[in-house]
């Protein structure tokens, strides 16, 4: 008979209990992984084991806290047992999805392999850097509690590895139900787009958690790093965004090799996480102070020249590359040449007007015309894979774009300012991103959308004439 002390140890230690059996419950799903990758008979079997394993596992991560609040049992070390834990777990089964991936994906679905890997970094990189600012924060007493994009991210990080674990190790039939996988392996028999967006999303969470706490905890370090030197205090800081704007270049350059292999779906994916990273660099360079909102005249900066190349890569030469993997014609290539010229004198434009209007575009902007010119390829290939009776009707939607972005007298609303001052509309466009691409007529749902930001300034006008 357990007696009363033990009775009490037990009860003020469960949610610690819990909490640490997570390392081993991770553990043993990594070597069910590892057997997978040796190859066996029974691979369906370890597949489907260390799948349950790591469900297990990530819902340790929820039911310890809901313990201890039941029981009120909350301890100082619950808290901090919770967090190094995580980490443990994450640096354990990210980097093994990492393997799996290339196991599952290798040559033939390379640019998924590569993100793969650039999530395993960036969320393990994110995770010492916020340790190593609250450490900071805590030398000059300052509040280290989490932030609730922190929540957010570790609310969605373990499911996240649950899915991807399933698309990189389980294997059999779907109509295996002998080993109760049927669903695990569903996952990993659907399109590479669903891991995709996974991959994608949590990758953008880690990146906007890092800046959140960046933004709250940077004054401490830069304190001690910078003392009163302002030029060295903002060169450290322009590293966050500069590195979102080179995530929108590399976004372009990975949707036109997915192009040339005939990925036409991914590839317009790709853009449309182009535009996210195109709308966070910026998001995240007035949050930290860098640029001054609606200042007036525009100062040219090494920030907005790296911005203007990630987009010309991005939004010119990407949409006009994705179009000539689909027309395959060589009669219309001066025509997607002059789409990308056409961009590139856009976003000249748009670097030298000493007079822009507040909350208004001068012409289509760039990203929204890449946007409406990949929406179109993606709709025409998704209703005519071939190329034989829409590749017309894609080239005069290039063209269309190419005049409108030069249609400097035409306003077009900042849409990204809009989403800046509206965390609902910030919320309901990344949502229903999200919900779209999931769809087979993905192509077909943003042309429809673009096509009403193409007609909106019949309806919306600019408070002064544009020129």
């Amino acid at each position: 008979m357990v007696g009363p002390f033990a009775r009490n140890f037990l009860r003020r230690n469960v949610a610690n209990f819990i909490t640490l059996g997570r390392i081993p419950l991770c553990l043993l799903s990594f070597t069910f992984a590892v057997l997978v990758l040796r190859g066996s008979p029974h691979e369906a079997l370890y597949g489907f084991i260390g799948e349950l394993l790591l469900i297990v596992t990530a819902l340790t991560d929820y039911f310890d806290g809901l313990v201890a609040r039941r029981y009120n049992v909350i301890t100082k070390l619950g808290p901090l047992a919770d967090q190094m834990l995580d980490k443990m777990v994450y640096c354990i089964i990210f980097p093994t999805i990492s393997v799996g991936m290339m196991a599952v994906d290798g040559q033939k679905n390379i640019y998924h392999v590569i993100l793969a890997l650039v999530l395993c970094v960036t969320l393990l990189v994110r995770d010492h850097y916020v340790s190593f600012l609250r450490v900071v924060a805590d030398r000059h007493q300052a509040d280290t509690s989490v932030h609730q994009i922190g929540k957010l991210r570790t609310l969605l990080a373990l499911p996240t590895a649950c899915a991807l674990y399933a698309y990189g190790f389980c294997r059999g039939n779907p109509e295996d139900f002998f080993y109760f996988n049927s669903l695990f392996v569903w996952v990993r028999s659907v399109d590479v787009t669903y891991p995709i967006v996974l991959e994608l999303s949590l990758c953008v969470i880690n990146v906007v958690s890092a800046i959140s706490y960046t933004r709250t905890y940077g004054s401490y370090l830069m304190k001690e790093l910078c003392e009163d030197d302002e030029d060295l205090r903002r060169g450290i800081l322009s590293i966050f965004p500069n590195a979102l704007t080179c995530m929108n270049a590399i976004m372009g350059i990975v949707a036109m090799g997915l192009a040339g292999n005939g990925r036409f779906h991914l590839a317009f994916v790709m853009l449309m996480a182009a535009a996210v990273f195109d709308k966070l660099d910026g998001a995240a360079a007035r949050k930290l102070g860098l640029v001054e909102e609606d200042s007036g005249e525009k100062r040219i900066t090494l920030g907005a020249v790296l911005d203007d190349v990630a987009d010309a890569v991005s939004f010119c030469l990407a949409p006009a590359a994705i179009a000539a993997s689909y027309v395959g014609a060589h009669a219309y290539a001066w025509l997607l040449i002059g789409y990308f010229l056409a961009g590139i004198a856009r976003l000249t434009f748009f670097t030298l007007d000493q007079h822009p209007i507040s909350g208004f575009f001068k012409g289509l902007p760039c990203p929204a015309a890449a946007l409406l010119t990949g929406g179109a390829v993606q709709a025409a290939h998704q209703l005519d894979p071939g190329g034989h009776h829409y590749g017309s009707w894609v080239i005069g939607v290039f063209l269309a774009a190419s005049l409108l972005m030069n249609a400097y007298f035409i306003p077009y609303v900042h849409f990204g300012k809009l989403m800046s001052r509206s965390r609902l509309l910030t919320r309901v466009v990344f949502a229903t991103m999200l919900g779209i691409m999931f769809s087979n007529y993905l192509g077909v749902y943003i042309l429809v959308i673009m096509s009403c930001y193409l007609f909106s300034p019949l309806f919306v006008k600019a408070p002064r004439p544009l020129v």
